[in-house]
This record gives C-alpha cells, sequence and structure tokens, in this order.
C-alpha cells in the first residue's frame, strides 16, 4: 500500500492554550479501547473517527469537516440527552436533541461548526478534533461516561490524514486505511513506521560533517533527499550509511515499510555562510531552478558581489547571523511549475494555490529552533503582481501535511505559542525588491502597530528573520500573527468559535467588500445600521443624540450598563485605531485612497459574539503611512456612506465619522488625543522617535544581508542600494515626518468637520466638529515644576496654569465635566492656590 503521511508532534515546552481538558483518572472501570474485549463493548459507542479529513467525507456546508461516528450495538435508543465532548472536564460541549439510532445503526456527527441553516441538521458538535491526539467521549444523559477514547489513561493518539481510527471486531484500536463513515470499520493497517531522526540538528556550519539517519520502527527502510524534493519510495535514495555534509543541504528523509503508515517526512538544512556569499554572483539561476522568468513573473537569483566588495565580507558575515533564519524547503514544481506553481501564478490566491512544504526555524547562536510541514501561499494584494520576484507567503499548519499546529514562542513572551496559520510578510511598497525605492525603510508597517500596542490595544505580533527556500537566501522578512478568531480569543479571552472577523476581501481578486473570514456579518451590520440611522427629517445623525451612543456601548444614558443592550461599539479602541491612521496619513486603509478613496482596504474587525465588548480594530499593513504620499486623511469620506451601500462598505472610518457628530465622542477624542500627545504620553515626539530607533537597530546589521540579496534588482543603473540608503531614510522619517508631524497634526484636529445631510438626503451640509479643543488643558505645576502624576512630597503646592477660562478639579475621581457640558457639582473651581 502507498505510504501515507502520519502527524508528528513538535516538541515544545510549553502546552497549547486552546485546550485545556484532559481526561480524568477516575476508576479502573471506565472503558479504555486498549484494555477491552468485545463483551465489554457498551451501547451506544464511539466506533471510528476522523480527526484530519481534507479529501474524504462533505458536510453540509461541502467543508471536509472532521467526523465522529457512533454505533448502537444494542437496542433501538433516543440519544435525546446524550453528549460529545473533547474535554472530560466539560463532558456537555455538544449535546444530542431527538435523534434515534436503531439496533446496529450508525449515525456520523460532523465535529465542525454548524450547517447552513438550509440543510435541517443540527449534528454539529461547535467543536473540532486535534490530528495531535487528544479526547474524545459520549456521555448520558446523567452525565455518566458511556464511550471515551484515550488509549493508556491518556488521550487517543496522534492522527493521520484522511485516514480514521476506531474500533476492530474485538474492540481494539486500530488506524483504518480507508474511512467508512455509517459503515463497518475495514482496512486496518498493521503499523506505524516512526519518524526518521537525524543525528545532527539544522544550522550554520563552517565544516563537513557526517549524519546518521534512524528510525524506531525494527525492518523499515530510509529514503532521503539533498534537492528539496519529498522523499518516496519512488523519489531519492536509500539509506545505507551515514550521509557526508559538506556544503549547504536540505535534507529530507522518511521512514517506509510494506503495510504501515509511514510518519510525514522530515527536513534538516544544513547552512555553509560560504556557500551562501558565493550563491548565484552572476545572476544565474542555482541548480533545478528556472533559468527564465515563467508566465511573466520576474525571477531575481544571488547575492551581488558589489555588496561584499562595499560593505566587506565579514559585515555580510555577521549580517546573515544578526538575526534568526527560516527555512522553507519544497518540490520546486510547488513554486515554478507554469500550471500548478503558486510563485508564477501569484495572482492565484485560496485553498487551491496551496503546495505542501517544510519550516524550519535555525537560530543563529545554535539554540533549538522548529521543523513543522505545513502549506504555504502566496501573500498579499497588490504586490502580487509579476513585476515583483520577492513575494510574501503565508503558511497553514494542518494535519494533512503532518504537523496540525506550530508549537513554538515565535515572539517570545509578547505572543502566543500556538499557531495554525502565520504570515512571512516583507517589505513591498517603497521596496528595493519591488519598487528599486530608496525610500525603503522595513519600519513603517510595523511602527504603527508598536503605536497602537503603546497605547494599549491588542496588535498582531511580529519578529525578524532572514528566508531560505531549498537553501538560496531569500532576504529579509518579518513574521506575523493573523488578525482570525484565535487571535482574537488570545488577546480577548474567549473561545475561537464565538468570534466574528470582519475585513475587506482585498485579494488579488477581490472586490473589496466586506467579508465574515471567521462568524458572520450580522453584528457588524446592526452596528452599520445604528451609525447610519436618521431622525425624521433625514439630516440629523442617529449618534448626535447621547442615547444612541451609549446603546451601542451596551449603556443606558446615564452611562450604566444596560444588560438588554449588546455591545457593539469600543470606543477607546476606535478613537485609538483612528488616531494612528489619521496621525500616520495611511493612504491604504480603511478607506484607500488608491482607489479614489471609495475602495476598502487592509483593516480588521473582531468581536466575540458572547462577550461584553464591542468590535475592535485591528491596523494592519500601513505601508502607506508617515506621510510617504503627503496626504491627509481627515475625510469626509461620504461616497462610501451611503445608507444603500449598507454593511459591504462599512468601516472604522465611515463609522468614526458618524460618531464625531456626537460632542460626547469629541470630547472623549479630544481627552485620548491630550493623554498620548503631551506629558510623555505614547505619541509625544520622543517617544514615537524612541519605538522607531528601537525598531530600526533591529535590522541594523542583517539590512546589508538584504541589499546584498536585493540592492540590485530593480536599480536602473546597476549599482545595488546599500546599507547607506537605508540609514538616510530611517533618519530622514525620524528627523522629519516623526520630528514635525505633532503640531501639524493637532492642528488639522482643531478645524475637522463633518458632513451632514439635507432634507432630500444629500450629503451637502458642513459642521464643525474638532476633535481637539481650540482651548489647551491646563498644566499642573508641583511647588512650580511641571508635574503631570507621579510622587510628590507631603506639603507640595499644586497649582494649575491655564491660558485662559476657569479651571475647574475634582479630588474624588469624578469627571469635572457632566454628560452634555455642565460643570460636576462636586468640582471646585481653582482660585490661585491649593
Amino acid at each position: 500500500m502507498p505510504n501515507i503521511p502520519l502527524f508528528s508532534i513538535l516538541k515544545s515546552s510549553r502546552k497549547s492554550s486552546s485546550k485545556t481538558g484532559r481526561r480524568k483518572n477516575q476508576n479502573n472501570s471506565r472503558p479504555a479501547y486498549d484494555r477491552l474485549e468485545p463483551r465489554k463493548l457498551l451501547a451506544p459507542l464511539i466506533n471510528e473517527f476522523v480527526a484530519s479529513n481534507s479529501i474524504g467525507l462533505v458536510d453540509d456546508n461541502g467543508s471536509t469537516t472532521d467526523w465522529i461516528e457512533i454505533y448502537n450495538s444494542g437496542p433501538a435508543i433516543n440519544l435525546a440527552g446524550y453528549s460529545l465532548t473533547d474535554d472530560a472536564s466539560n463532558p456537555s460541549k455538544f449535546v444530542f436533541s431527538n435523534q434515534f439510532l436503531l439496533a446496529q445503526e450508525y449515525l456520523v456527527v460532523f465535529a465542525g461548526d454548524d450547517a447552513d441553516p438550509t440543510s435541517g441538521s443540527d449534528l454539529y458538535t461547535g467543536f473540532g478534533l486535534s490530528s495531535s491526539g487528544e479526547y474524545v467521549g459520549l456521555y448520558d444523559p446523567s452525565g455518566a461516561l458511556v464511550s471515551e477514547f484515550a488509549v493508556g489513561g491518556g488521550d487517543y493518539p496522534a492522527q493521520v490524514a484522511d485516514v480514521s481510527y476506531g474500533l476492530l471486531a474485538n474492540g481494539q484500536p486500530s488506524y483504518f486505511a480507508t474511512p467508512t463513515p455509517g459503515a463497518a470499520n475495514a482496512s486496518p493497517v498493521l503499523g506505524i513506521v516512526d519518524r526518521v531522526e537525524a543525528s545532527v540538528a539544522p544550522g550554520f556550519f563552517d565544516a563537513s560533517f557526517p549524519v546518521t539517519l534512524s528510525t524506531s520502527t525494527p525492518g523499515a527502510t530510509i529514503r532521503y533527499t539533498t534537492d528539496g524534493s519529498t522523499p518516496s519510495d519512488s523519489n531519492g535514495f536509500t539509506y545505507t550509511g551515514p550521509i557526508n555534509i559538506s556544503s549547504t543541504t536540505t535534507l529530507r528523509a522518511v521512514g517506509t515499510q510494506f503495510g504501515a503508515l509511514s510518519v510525514a517526512d522530515r527536513t534538516w538544512s544544513y547552512l555553509f555562510i560560504d556557500d551562501i556569499l558565493t550563491q548565484s554572483n552572476d545572476g544565474s539561476a542555482p541548480a533545478g531552478w528556472p533559468t527564465s522568468n515563467i508566465n511573466g513573473q520576474q525571477l531575481d537569483y544571488g547575492i551581488d558581489p558589489e555588496v561584499i566588495a562595499i560593505e566587506g565580507e565579514q559585515a555580510v558575515r555577521d549580517a546573515l547571523l544578526a538575526i534568526p533564519s527560516w527555512s522553507i524547503t519544497t518540490d520546486l514544481e510547488n513554486l515554478f511549475d507554469p500550471v500548478n506553481g503558486i510563485y508564477v501564478n501569484a495572482l492565484e490566491d485560496g485553498a487551491d494555490w496551496e503546495r505542501p512544504a517544510s519550516v524550519e526555524l535555525i537560530q543563529p547562536d545554535g539554540s533549538e529552533g522548529f521543523q513543522v510541514n505545513a502549506g504555504i501561499r502566496i501573500r498579499g494584494g497588490f504586490s502580487r503582481n509579476d513585476d515583483n520576484p520577492k513575494h510574501a507567503f503565508r503558511l497553514f499548519f494542518r494535519g494533512e501535511y503532518g504537523d496540525s499546529e506550530l508549537n513554538y514562542p515565535v515572539h517570545g513572551d509578547t505572543g502566543v505559542d500556538t499557531f495554525e496559520k502565520i504570515d512571512l510578510r516583507t517589505a513591498q511598497n517603497y521596496s528595493w525588491s519591488k519598487d528599486g525605492d530608496s525610500r525603503n525603510t522595513f519600519l513603517e508597517e510595523v511602527h504603527s502597530r508598536q503605536n497602537q500596542a503603546a497605547a494599549g490595544q491588542p496588535v498582531t505580533q511580529s519578529s525578524w528573520l532572514h528566508l531560505y527556500v531549498n537553501g538560496q537566501y531569500f532576504g529579509l522578512f518579518q513574521t506575523q500573527e493573523r488578525a482570525d478568531a484565535n487571535f482574537g480569543a488570545t488577546y480577548l479571552g474567549g473561545d475561537p468559535d464565538n468570534f466574528d472577523v470582519i475585513k475587506p476581501d482585498a485579494g488579488p481578486r477581490g472586490d473589496r467588500l466586506n467579508e465574515a473570514t471567521d462568524g458572520n456579518l450580522d453584528a457588524y451590520e446592526r452596528l452599520f445600521e445604528q451609525a447610519f440611522a436618521l431622525d425624521g427629517d433625514g439630516s440629523t445623525p442617529n449618534f448626535v443624540n447621547n442615547e444612541a451612543y451609549y446603546r451601542a456601548q451596551g449603556l443606558n444614558a446615564d452611562g450604566s450598563r444596560n444588560p438588554n443592550y449588546e455591545v457593539l461599539l469600543d470606543v477607546d479602541n476606535l478613537i485609538t485605531y483612528m488616531t494612528e491612521i489619521l496621525y500616520s496619513m495611511n493612504r491604504d486603509a480603511p478607506i484607500s485612497g488608491f482607489f479614489g478613496n471609495s475602495g476598502l482596504n487592509n483593516y480588521y474587525a473582531i468581536r466575540d459574539r458572547t462577550g461584553d465588548r464591542g468590535f475592535i480594530f485591528v491596523v494592519h499593513d500601513a505601508e502607506h503611512s508617515t506621510g510617504k504620499r503627503n496626504e491627509e486623511r481627515f475625510g469626509p469620506y461620504n461616497n462610501l456612506a451611503f445608507d444603500n451601500d449598507g454593511v459591504d462598505r462599512f468601516n472604522p472610518q465611515s463609522l468614526h465619522q458618524k460618531l464625531m457628530a456626537n460632542a460626547e465622542y469629541r470630547l472623549q477624542f479630544a481627552d485620548h488625543i491630550q493623554e498620548s500627545f503631551f506629558n510623555g504620553g505614547v505619541y509625544t515626539t520622543e517617544n514615537l522617535q524612541a519605538r522607531w530607533n528601537a525598531e530600526a537597530a533591529k535590522i541594523e546589521s542583517a539590512i546589508i544581508a538584504e541589499s546584498a540579496r536585493w540592492g540590485d534588482a530593480k536599480t536602473n543603473n546597476g549599482s545595488p542600494l546599500l546599507k547607506s540608503h537605508w540609514e538616510a531614510a530611517v533618519e530622514n522619517t525620524h528627523d522629519g515626518f516623526l520630528a514635525t508631524r505633532n503640531a501639524t497634526f493637532l492642528q488639522r484636529l482643531r478645524n475637522t468637520i463633518i458632513e451632514l445631510r439635507d432634507g432630500n438626503g444629500n450629503y451637502s451640509i458642513e459642521q464643525d466638529a474638532p476633535l481637539f479643543p481650540n482651548v489647551d488643558a491646563p498644566n499642573f505645576v508641583i511647588d512650580g515644576t511641571a508635574q503631570h502624576g507621579g510622587q510628590i512630597d507631603a506639603g507640595a503646592q499644586l497649582q494649575f496654569l491655564s491660558s485662559e477660562g476657569t479651571t475647574y478639579f475634582t479630588t474624588d475621581g469624578s469627571d469635572p465635566r457632566l454628560t452634555g457640558g455642565n460643570v460636576n457639582p462636586s468640582a471646585v473651581a481653582f482660585n490661585g492656590t491649593s
């Protein structure tokens, strides 16, 4: 029989936080399938399941969802009240309604989200099954355990893509090469060939060494390749003894045995700096790679010897070891086949354009990284065009490739340590590789995210890396978490199954209308309806009224929580998000100036449907910022605000524009600006420049390697762009935009307007709506020295210095200003002493 890849668990010092429930060892009377005899089998029971379904049974949604089969070996029974779970501490995760099961009848339940309501099926558990091995159990209406898969007192073992796991006739567990949902189990597998191990870990080397391959399965044959292709019985070499490694090599190996399943192949990338420095120095294609462009896709190869001569060989060596390296290894046909290669058909996207690959993290100091098998796609929108020789990638960790998730703290202590997908992004606009642009800094995009994070809002995390593809150096990249349901559950709390995630469909073939990548658009549409509602004369926005403004936040008009109102609006998050968009002059989000201010782009809206927090907005892909286009983004953009556009074009900026009609929103916006742009706030020039400098320092050396790889890709005169060009660009933003933007920005906030409809529904009435008042806030002075908060000595004298008007203050934590603008009765007018 053919070799079938089997999932192999990654070693990690951390445990996934997504599955915390584990089977409890209560007593020996609980059925464990490794010790059952036929007479002990109960009815009903879990007979078979698939935890990694990619080409098998299709559900009512047309998806290949995981499934669980229940078999009734006893008399007819109504399963009402019985339950299925993947967490023994929560046995009632999925409870059956009226569901009759006749004697010797099978029932298939899909382990996933609900079907299309038109199907009428409710046999969807709402939870999935982990191919890495976890718990699955069936409980009766009293909560007593009836049937479970928990081999040897632990979880069920790691599962195989499109191979089922279930019971033999004697009650013993087995893998089955051919799943049989709704029928008796068949085609048991004779055994499993364990994953191949290598005697030398991946890393950087400067001398040759032997590598020994081994598997713990007696009598197994090891097959290996060194050209990046997938090893199998029909491809590669049979291992007979140690392999000598003397140059950059991607070693891949798999164990095989007739009649047995093979675990997934593994890859070890051995990198020699001496080789890398001489890769395609004349621009010619590496062995086996395309020698000319395919489908119009520009291809660019090699390390530029001119950069080595200018910077010095040691500087380039140091640059390659300055940050971690990721190594992608895949069959070259997956990238460059004219019909099926993703790199030379980069405008194609979606699951049909995902290919298998190995991914490794190699730490320059030799500390432990990882190796994981994954699916790889091209990432991006406009950057997918074939005149761009350096594409970005997206990685998916699925059981069908051998590893259902990546377990590794990619971003250290600042992020999660379990990933189902991750991006490998790189500079595209204003880059050396795509545009030959000397303004390239690599920093604008991540700087915007860091600003939002500094203001206390969740953002996607990143880390810098060098990328290798089949051993060829591919330049400077950056990881980025995906803003999806798992991201929401990690940073906001809750269950990923309960999250709505909204984004514009702005891919290469997208229509730039909102889509729900997780959950649905229902709640987002309700927020839209509240934001765009008008009063009877058709001219007053709904949000001008405090009752409507607070209701969107789940509050009564007095600010108290009303449990009958759903929370759709998170004002603090929206203000923080819009502050960054407006401050940075981001021309491509959430309303794109590249589409005549009529197209959406580059934002995420995330909300837990069962939680008590409104939609949050996440900054994304902010390359067109820090004044690159020198275009203010205040709007208003009412070509996107027509009611008949509905939720399709609803976005955080159109929401912000509607909220600007409300005085309380404008004041809250002003309070945020006062806190952020003065007295050590996150947007003071000093703090903005400090974050910029800190990020630049992370790649100060590594940028030399990017110069050597891509510095000459698009220059007209053939001379490469160098580290000195990058330093000048970094300094220009530091000393230009970041040094001068605040004064201009604050003045612009004082002059903002909104547009209102006239009686005919046309947007033609302008109204002043300053987001920051022309009256300066008072300065706090302690014993003659300005100090806004912090520790002071007993008896110190506090004074307020104001440029005009009367200053009111409170000492009980309440706001001196009441909703509506009146002075708080408990506030005191400052009379010059304290």
